[in-house]
């Protein structure tokens, strides 16, 4: 058993410390996300990356002796790797995909557990909806991911549970996750980058999924419509643009330029998540929410089911989860009203 600090030199002429790790035969590492740039504090850098050092061989000692330990700061990546491999040796692959699935939505090279908040799982369950073409293949995904976070439980690697309370993905998924009018304006009024702002507030207005409003390019707007194949579908959709949804795309650019130069989906959905915080809205809120905003925003002001399904580009039988939320909606307003003694 051994734990070494090492450097890797990046393109940048900086050097990122990491750990070199070596228990029970197997290598791992770790990366501290810390710099050395060549300057006085590079010092203080390493000290703090020997205090990490320590830190991690008295776990790995810890968990040697049978001692429960809350190990946040290992590795997920590390971890769902192992499960990847034994499966694959079973001929099993599906894990492989949500591993890819995890990196994509996470965008970034390292994953420890602490990072797994239930916001992070709620963002990464409504990433496997909005991305993946089958309900199906999101609900399987989403298990195996569940599965491996009770594993690590189950081997003290965590204490903590950050799926609980988040609802599974099934065949109807439940959309308890809409803005109201008010819950918009308050979101509209916290800060967040200008493009994701205005990407998401287009999306609340036409219903558009994050992976088709990333695909619009100047072409594809012709008068007062939008007119593409879904990614999802490959269905051709006609979304016609409001006031609102013109402002926001902003000024019209060449024919295969996109509107909406965002970046990375994964990234994209954490500068939502976080968006959301700042706006303390009492509700967890993904790039998928802007949707359900769109469709409850559709049927509380008159539209019918028929149009809503046919402006979403769904089937009646999935338009119709949008209109119980809405008459659960009325339902809670009416037991609302004050009591009047006769």
């Amino acid at each position: 058993m051994g734990i070494k600090i090492r450097e890797k030199k990046l393109s940048s002429g900086k050097k990122s410390l990491y750990l070199d790790i070596h228990h029970n035969g197997e290598r791992s590492y770790e990366f501290l996300k810390i710099y050395l740039t060549g300057d006085e504090k590079d010092k203080e850098k390493r000290r703090k990356a020997e205090i990490i050092r320590g830190r991690r061989l008295e776990q790995i000692q810890n968990q040697t002796y049978g001692l429960k330990t809350d190990n946040k700061e290992a590795s997920f990546y590390q971890f769902f790797q192992k499960i990847v491999d034994k499966n694959k040796e079973k001929g099993i692959r599906n894990h492989e995909a949500v591993m890819k699935k995890i990196k994509e939505y996470h965008g970034r090279e390292t994953l420890q557990f602490k990072q797994i908040t239930k916001r992070w799982v709620w963002g990464f369950r409504d990433f496997l909806v909005e991305d993946s073409k089958k309900k199906n293949t999101a609900h399987n995904y989403f298990t195996i991911f569940k599965a491996a976070i009770n594993s690590a439980i189950k081997r003290d690697i965590i204490s903590h549970n950050p799926i609980k309370g988040v609802d599974n993905i099934g065949s109807e998924d439940t959309l308890r996750n809409f803005l109201t009018t008010d819950e918009l304006k308050k979101l509209w009024n916290t800060p967040c980058k200008k493009r994701v702002k205005e990407a998401f507030f287009f999306a609340c207005n036409t219903g558009l999924r994050i992976s088709d409003v990333k695909r619009i390019q100047w072409g594809d707007v012709k008068d007062d419509k939008i007119s593409f194949p879904q990614k999802k579908t490959t269905k051709v959709n006609h979304v016609p643009l409001n006031r609102q949804a013109k402002e926001l795309m902003g000024e019209r650019g060449n024919p295969n330029e996109y509107v909406f130069n965002i970046q990375r989906r994964g990234n994209v959905w954490k500068v939502v998540n976080k968006w959301g915080k700042r706006a303390n809205l009492d509700k967890e809120i993904s790039f998928h929410v802007s949707r359900h905003t769109f469709a409850t925003q559709l049927l509380s002001n008159g539209a019918d089911i028929y149009t809503v399904a046919e402006l979403l580009g769904v089937d009646l039988k999935t338009a119709e989860v949008y209109a119980k939320i809405v008459d659960q909606k009325k339902e809670d307003a009416v037991n609302r009203l004050p009591e009047i003694n006769f």
